[in-house]
C-alpha cells in the first residue's frame, strides 16, 4: 500500500490532501490523525484512493495519519504548521516600480515645461500635417 501527502504541512483545523494505492478495488478508505477519523473515500477499480481531509485542531507539531483499507493500514507524517500572514513580495516590488517610473516622468517632462519655447514648439508639431 502506498500514501502521499499532497502537501507536507498543513494548518491545525485545515484541510490535507492525500493519495495512495494498493487497496482492493472499490474497498472503502478511512482516514484518521492521532487516532481522530478524518475522512473517508473509496478505492476506485484498480485500489487508487484520493481524499481531502478535515485536519483536527491539534497543537503545530509532526502528526501521523493513518490510511485503512479491507484489513490493511499504512501511516504517513504530517507536519501541522501556523504560516504567517505577511504582504507579498511582488505587490511591494510592483509598487515600488512604479513609483520609480513616475518619478523618472516628472523629472524629464518638468523641466521642459519651464524652457522657452516648449509650448510654441509643441503648437507647431500639432499643426503640421
Amino acid at each position: 500500500m502506498e500514501l502521499v501527502l499532497g502537501l507536507p504541512s498543513a494548518p491545525p483545523g485545515g484541510e490535507a490532501v492525500v493519495r495512495g494505492s494498493g487497496c482492493s478495488p472499490n474497498v472503502e478508505v478511512g482516514f484518521a490523525i492521532e487516532d481522530e477519523p478524518v475522512g473517508a473515500t473509496r478505492a476506485d477499480n484498480q485500489g487508487a484512493f484520493e481524499a481531502r481531509l478535515d485536519v483536527p485542531d491539534l497543537p503545530v507539531g509532526r502528526h501521523t495519519v493513518v490510511a485503512t483499507c479491507g484489513g490493511q493500514a499504512i501511516e504517513i507524517l504530517l507536519d501541522l504548521v501556523i504560516s504567517s500572514s505577511t504582504p507579498a513580495a511582488g505587490t511591494a516590488t510592483t509598487a515600488v516600480i512604479l513609483c520609480f517610473f513616475v518619478l523618472i516622468g516628472l523629472v524629464v517632462v518638468q523641466p521642459l515645461r519651464g524652457t522657452a519655447g516648449y509650448d510654441e514648439q509643441r503648437e507647431r508639431e500639432d499643426a503640421m500635417p
